[in-house]
């Protein structure tokens, strides 16, 4: 039978990056997601130095008007593309004007436990993060639709601030990446930190609260 896996512990010295709030039409989250995780990843990406060499794929978002790179492991691409689709099917499950989540991705490595009985029930290694990227996304609708009156100057005002603030954002990803090195573990076998997403739904702004979100989270399983 398959053990239950745990959840990341924070190592004393894990790094947290935070960022302002993206402010989203409900169509543009998962696409905004897919290029802000495969950007994070990519970034710590190793693969040059692991026996599986990886090669960088530019890829371009037409809704954005960016290009963003993601690596070249099918696996990874697999598992952001689940985490994006599971972000879409809780957005649109409640849609609301000003709905929020929080999206964290997590990096971690696996450390094992001392053998006993109890932990070959509950599982022999532990994960322990070293890194936390959380990004803060608020979610309106654009106008035109039913509950937003029509205004065309707002909606490319709407439209040029999203894609700056992308932009923006992608940038100053790769920035902190580059500033933060000194808290990484040794290099991987494989070609990426191990790493799982989840989803934080904001409570205080009367969007979700836990109770009423707290079924769809047990769905949805981490990455590992």
């Amino acid at each position: 039978a398959d053990r239950p896996q745990r959840s990341p512990v924070a190592m004393n010295n894990c790094e947290h990056f935070g960022f302002s709030p993206l402010r989203l039409p409900i169509d543009h989250v998962k696409e905004a997601m897919r290029c802000v995780l495969h950007t994070v990843v990519f970034n710590r990406s190793i693969g040059s130095h692991t026996a599986r060499p990886m090669n960088p794929l530019p890829t371009t978002s037409a809704m954005f008007g960016l290009t963003y790179m993601r690596t070249d492991d099918p696996q990874v691409d697999q598992e952001i593309e689940l985490k994006v689709k599971q972000l879409g099917e809780l957005l649109e499950r409640r849609p609301r004007q000003g709905s929020a989540v929080k999206v964290q991705l997590s990096f971690y490595i696996t450390k094992n436990r001392k053998a006993s009985m109890l932990n070959w029930i509950t599982g022999t290694e532990d994960k322990v993060t070293f890194e936390q990227w959380t990004f803060p996304v608020t979610v309106y609708f654009r106008s035109g639709h039913p509950l937003v009156e029509q205004d065309e100057e707002a909606e490319k005002q709407a439209q040029a601030e999203m894609h700056s603030n992308m932009k923006r954002l992608l940038m100053n990803i790769v920035l902190k990446i580059n500033m933060k090195m000194d808290h990484l573990p040794p290099t991987p076998e494989q070609s990426s930190y191990r790493f799982e997403v989840s989803f934080i739904p904001d409570g205080p702004n009367g969007a979700w609260s836990p109770r009423t979100m707290m079924p769809a989270m047990r769905n949805i399983q981490y990455i590992t």
